[in-house]
């Protein structure tokens, strides 16, 4: 598909997925007091035993780690789905943004790398980024970011029709399938009439003209995950009563090797080091079941490595949009 987001597309054009300058890491001035936890080298929020993942205190499912390799990931994921889009959003929102006092919210910010560039490209917008654990910076970002603390599955803190743009990405790991309807409710009450919500959300494994056993025997981790979801967001946009015009933009992502289209390579590249990364912060909750050994595990990434590489192989990624009433 073209350039079918909308941004400022000069803008997004001079910036090269390599060239932009990495952000601070979580570690360099983390948010308040976190309690974290570590197992397997990697650091984990308190509120999860990764290597307990079947116990009641995982009731979110979400067992990633949220250290500076993690963080790297997230980081290297933005940057590869900025590219893949050519912006940071697809709703209609950017004449909006630029007005004074617009406010923004992004829900399972993670790294806070996207609000930060949000915050950056429209300096008289107010930006919000929250997230349950708190890794994001709170000196290095520019004046116009705040981020918080908070949990998607309880109610936003919010009064009704704040926000002029709520966005929320790749939840699938930390929402279970009964929650996202009312979860989409809750994001859609915050939203300023005629402001926008816009999801994204990703098909876990690939499409490829191959079979890929290894591949995905490593995709089929998420417990308790709606791992349909990307195809369903549309879906539960059309349902919500608070929206209207819901869209949905598709976009199928190279993972093989294309030789004689470098801009397109370089791309799939990124996506192989994406979910090579995700799998090693999976590890450890993998391990802990007992089913497979890490030197297996790491055998199993280096085979799906190659496995992706096949002519053809695509990440498939999913954005829904909608208009508030």
């Amino acid at each position: 598909m073209g350039n079918i987001c909308s941004s400022d597309r000069e803008r997004d054009r001079k910036r090269d997925v390599s060239a932009t300058p990495e952000p601070p890491k979580p570690s360099e001035s983390p948010a308040g007091e976190p309690d974290f936890q570590f197992a397997d080298g990697r650091r984990f929020l308190s509120k999860f035993d990764p290597l307990s993942p079947n116990t009641e205190q995982n009731d979110l499912i979400y067992t990633l780690p949220n250290d500076d390799n993690e963080m790297d990931r997230l980081h290297l994921q933005h940057y590869m789905l900025r590219y893949a889009f050519q912006g940071n959003y697809c709703a209609p929102v950017t004449k909006t943004l630029r007005k004074r006092g617009a406010k923004v919210l992004d829900v399972g910010t993670g790294s806070g790398i996207w609000p930060m560039e949000m915050a950056t490209d429209f300096p008289d917008a107010e930006v919000t980024g929250s997230d349950l654990s708190p890794v994001q910076p709170t000196t290095i970002k520019p004046r116009n970011l705040e981020f918080t603390v908070h949990d998607i599955t309880q109610p936003l803190p919010y009064p009704s029709g704040v926000f002029d743009f709520v966005r929320m990405r790749f939840l699938l790991a930390g929402i279970k399938k009964d929650l996202w309807g009312p979860i989409i409710t809750e994001l859609a009450r915050v939203v300023k009439p005629g402001g926008y919500l816009e999801l994204c959300e990703f098909v876990p494994g690939f499409s490829s003209k191959k079979e890929m056993p290894v591949t995905s025997k490593l995709v089929d981790q998420s417990k308790g995950a709606d791992l349909e979801i990307a195809f369903k967001l549309k879906d539960y946009l059309d349902d919500c009563r608070l929206l209207q015009n819901a869209r949905e933009v598709p976009k199928a992502i190279p993972a093989s090797i294309h030789r004689n289209e470098p801009h397109l390579d370089r791309l799939a590249a990124l996506v192989r080091e994406d979910f090579y990364g995700l799998g090693q912060s999976m590890k450890p909750m993998v391990v802990s079941q007992g089913k497979i050994t890490p030197e297996d595990f790491d055998n199993m990434l280096k085979v799906s490595q190659n496995e992706l590489k096949v002519s053809g192989t695509t990440w498939d990624i999913y954005v829904a949009y909608a208009r508030r009433v």
